[in-house]
């Protein structure tokens, strides 16, 4: 029994040691620990899972380990900016339609405003006219007023004669009724018995004579009198008409002035209304020529912010780099330079920042050089437009083109001699043609332009 004991443990000690042997050297420890004794084991799979032996296996989890792949970081870096970029395109598309809102409403606004500026000169005008008509009744009124004035004291002075012809004529006819009666009570006192009581012929002729003299005065006088008073009756009577005729008038233009002046108050309530929509309308342009400039800076913000080429590691800037001409050669002619000359539109002195490239509709338009496009789109002026910023610093600007042929987008990279449009005749245009402009800086809201034709090879 003894034996058989003996045996089984000496076969223990020998299995014992074998199986300790067998195992592997390597102990799995938490990627936190900072145990020296530990050696991390080199691994040839970006995931590979170490798993514990058996002894451990109730006490350790299993381990994964990344490795660092720098494809999948830069695939990362490329997704998250291209993210940025369509959500900035997507922000700047938002900002763009509430801007294109904003300057129809001041489009709308101005011509509200031009139509009221004309109600104001049209009300204006009638103002003054009908003011001119009352200064000319005024002066009408003031003349009437004077005439009836001139004719009261010629009528009161008319009056006054009247009294002292009156008198003198009822003094005469006093005298002649006294001869008349003198005569009628010597009735028979006959002639030859004047004649026979007279001393001498002298004192007879001198008696005949002085009978026919008052005969003669008395009749002048009768017929002096009735013409005085028939005179005097006339002058009189019209006097009155006059006066009267000249007060009726009075009245009447006094009317008439009361006439106009209401007109007047009335164009003046009409014109102060104009005015108060004007102020309305004008402080409406005000907010939304502000609401614009808002945008615009959001805009502005947005795209410095998503800026594509300011000397990246990913766009480095190529200063080498030369713009060629954005048409080939034989396809069109220059029909406008750089500088100053009379619009052909608008007709009147402006600078032309840029070159005009007469072709025909749908001519090839290609990109002068390698770059990022800031836009592409509808522009003032322009009809449509694409910007875009080259590896060089240089910007160039292509105008004038329709919709359908903007062929690239804002935020794309584009190669040199690249296809991006065609010639289109959009916007303020007298003909089919190109508008490029090459500016060498930009600060967010306008270019610094120089001449193209001495930056194209």
């Amino acid at each position: 029994m003894n034996k058989k004991l003996i045996f089984a443990g000496s076969t223990l000690l020998i299995a014992l040691p074998l199986k300790v042997q067998a195992e592997p050297q390597i102990t799995p420890t938490p990627i936190e620990s900072t145990t020296p004794q530990t050696t991390a084991p080199t691994l040839s799979s970006p995931n590979t899972t170490i798993t514990p032996t058996q002894e451990n296996q109730n006490t350790t989890e299993p381990v994964t380990l990344p490795q660092t792949n720098n494809t999948d970081i830069q695939r990362e870096i490329d997704s998250e900016q291209e993210q940025n970029k369509l959500d900035a395109e997507k922000k700047v598309d938002a900002l763009k339609e509430n801007l294109k809102k904003s300057e129809d409403n001041k489009t709308v606004i101005k011509q509200q405003i031009s139509e009221i500026s004309k109600y104001i000169d049209d009300t204006e005008k009638t103002i003054t006219d009908i003011q001119n008509k009352i200064n000319e009744t005024q002066s009408k009124i003031t003349s009437t007023e004077n005439n009836i004035s001139s004719l009261t004291k010629s009528l009161g002075e008319t009056q006054k004669d009247i009294v002292i012809k009156t008198a003198e004529l009822n003094e005469q006819k006093k005298k002649l009724g006294e001869t008349i009666s003198f005569m009628y009570q010597n009735r028979d006192f006959g002639f030859f018995q004047f004649f026979f009581q007279t001393e001498n012929l002298q004192d007879l002729i001198n008696a005949h004579e002085f009978i026919n003299i008052i005969a003669d005065e008395n009749e002048k006088i009768y017929k002096a009198i009735k013409k005085q008073e028939k005179t005097l009756k006339t002058q009189q009577k019209k006097l009155e008409s006059n006066k009267k005729k000249v007060e009726e008038e009075k009245n009447a233009l006094l009317t008439l002035k009361k006439q106009q002046e209401l007109q007047k108050a009335q164009q003046d309530s009409i014109l102060n209304t104009h005015i108060e929509h004007e102020t309305e309308m004008s402080n409406k342009l005000i907010e939304e020529e502000n609401q614009s400039k808002q945008i615009m800076a959001e805009i502005n913000k947005v795209l410095e912010e998503a800026k594509p080429n300011i000397g990246t590691e990913n766009i480095p800037l190529n200063t080498n780099q030369v713009l060629i001409s954005p048409m080939k050669a034989g396809t069109y002619t220059i029909s406008s330079v750089f500088g100053y000359r009379v619009h052909p539109v608008l007709g009147r002195t402006l600078a032309h920042n840029g070159i005009d490239m007469a072709a025909p509709l749908g001519t090839p338009i290609y990109s002068a050089g390698t770059g990022t496009v800031l836009f592409s789109g509808p522009a003032s002026g322009f009809g449509n437009w694409i910007v875009i910023q080259h590896d060089n610093g240089l910007f160039s600007i292509y105008g004038h083109m329709s919709s359908e042929t903007l062929y690239v987008k804002q935020g794309q990279r584009v190669q040199q001699g690249q296809l991006i449009s065609a010639v289109g005749n959009q916007g303020r245009s007298t003909g089919p043609h190109l508008h490029l402009s090459i500016a060498n800086a930009y600060n967010g809201s306008s270019f610094s332009y120089v001449d193209p034709l001495s930056v194209l090879k």
